[in-house]
């Protein structure tokens, strides 16, 4: 690092000789990285630097003084701030040439793929997700409800958010008005740190839920305001340990249980705390292309691994001869359960497992065998080691692998080379249009 280097420092004309994956301009004093917010590639700016740590600094443009031919105008600058959608100053071409040069990259450098990636733009650049998760904060006796500003508690308050159409964010800012107009009421719920509200576009449905610490009773007289022009509502609470992390138990309050999704001609059940993609339109394109590379006969069987509410496995079932759905949360097993029966599938079985204990005895389950197909869709931080290892004693011959995180994903690919897998397709889909995410579709084979 170098010495001078300092907080409140302002450098000159800062070239920035990249652009990071997570949407900085990057520029170097002695190989010391300087992550510049809101700088592209070529871009030169003056910079002051905010922050310093022992692998690089933070810093913003306080004068740029040349404009990429890849830079578009901000158009929700509280989305931004709030660091949601760090691509925004991109164009979106730009975006998908960007997320295709990363994910080319890596596949090259950690296993060798040397063939074209082809990566599937959406259709919708803004207004594609179906869900929100807005910061509730009490202070000075007021109530500020938004998104945190980016790597701090400062909350910038809600005015609409480009991710979600129109009709959500009119929802969202009703919601906020009400509050507001009830804020005497509300002041009083100081257990209250978040609220997520999910959207059905296609069944003009909602849900708002409150996350907070301790149970305190919310007043259905409270409620019963955000009921208007007979929107379809469900109202849950939901109630965490102190340190927010562990989900303890959720309260209906008031409407509807669920919300109800259509993905091609299946119909799904989505509670409040079921996993569902947030870009619907993508979420199909790469169902299908999952069917057309797994060239199902109908004798297989199916592992629908963190399966979720069983998107993939229902989607698929009718063309197999049994799905498996591994999932351990009780709310989306139950929503997968009726679900399956909302769409005629019978050949499905639900097993409420964590996916590490339930492969550390799959060797010895009898209907393993070449048929078999594993489908994986795991969180973030991918597959645990147990799971790997317990693929070394049965017979699947086809793995269907969907990743959020390229960099797990990877690592993971790594491990199943090493089982004697061969990577046979990949594919990125941008299902988070402005962020740096990246899905990833990877089929492997042996």
């Amino acid at each position: 690092m170098d010495n001078e280097l300092k907080i409140g420092k302002i450098i000159l004309d800062v070239k920035a000789c990249e652009f990071s994956y997570e949407g900085y301009g990057v520029f170097r004093i002695n190989k010391f990285p300087i992550l510049i917010e809101n700088l592209l590639k070529n871009e030169i700016a003056d910079i002051k630097i905010e922050s310093i740590n022992s692998k690089y600094a933070l810093a913003r443009v306080i004068n740029r003084k040349t404009n990429s031919p890849e830079r578009r105008n901000i158009i929700d600058i509280e989305t931004y701030r709030a660091g949601n959608t760090p691509l925004e100053i991109m164009n979106y071409d730009s975006q998908i040439n960007f997320k295709k040069m990363i994910l080319t990259d890596l596949f090259k450098r950690e296993i060798g793929w040397d063939k074209n990636i082809n990566f599937i733009p959406s259709r919708n650049e803004f207004s594609y997700r179906n869900k929100i998760t807005l910061q509730w904060v009490i202070e000075n006796n007021d109530i500020k409800i938004g998104f945190f500003e980016k790597k701090t508690h400062k909350i910038v308050s809600f005015k609409k958010c480009v991710l979600i159409n129109g009709k959500f964010n009119e929802f969202v800012r009703l919601f906020i008005q009400n509050l507001n107009d009830n804020k005497k009421q509300w002041l009083t719920y100081k257990n209250i740190f978040s609220v997520t509200f999910k959207y059905s576009e296609k069944y003009n449905e909602f849900l708002i839920i409150f996350n907070t610490t301790n149970f305190k009773n919310i007043s259905l007289n409270l409620i019963s305001k955000f009921q208007k022009n007979n929107l379809k509502i469900g109202i849950f609470q939901n109630i965490f340990n102190l340190d927010k992390v562990r989900l303890i138990k959720t309260i209906k309050i008031f409407g509807n249980d669920y919300l109800t999704y259509k993905i091609g001609k299946y119909k799904f059940f989505v509670g409040p705390n079921s996993f569902f993609q947030i870009n619907e339109e993508q979420m199909l394109k790469i169902y299908n292309k999952i069917k057309v590379l797994l060239m199902i006969k109908g004798n297989e069987s199916l592992f629908d691994v963190y399966s979720g509410i069983s998107t993939i496995g229902i989607y698929l079932a009718h063309n197999l001869k049994e799905v498996i759905s591994i999932e351990i949360n009780n709310e989306s097993v139950e929503f997968a359960k009726f679900s399956a029966k909302l769409n005629n599938v019978s050949n499905i079985r639900f097993i409420q497992k964590d996916a590490t204990k339930y492969f550390t005895n799959l060797n010895t389950d009898s209907y393993v065998n070449n048929d078999n197909i594993l489908i994986f869709d795991p969180p973030r931080n991918g597959l645990n080691k147990n799971v790997l290892y317990a693929l070394k004693n049965i017979k699947v011959n086809k793995i269907i692998y969907l990743s959020c995180n390229p960099r797990s994903l990877v690592r993971d690919l790594k491990e199943l080379i090493g089982l004697k897998y061969k990577v046979k397709f990949v594919e990125g889909y941008d299902m988070f249009p402005q962020t740096y995410h990246i899905e990833t579709l990877v089929l492997l084979e042996k």
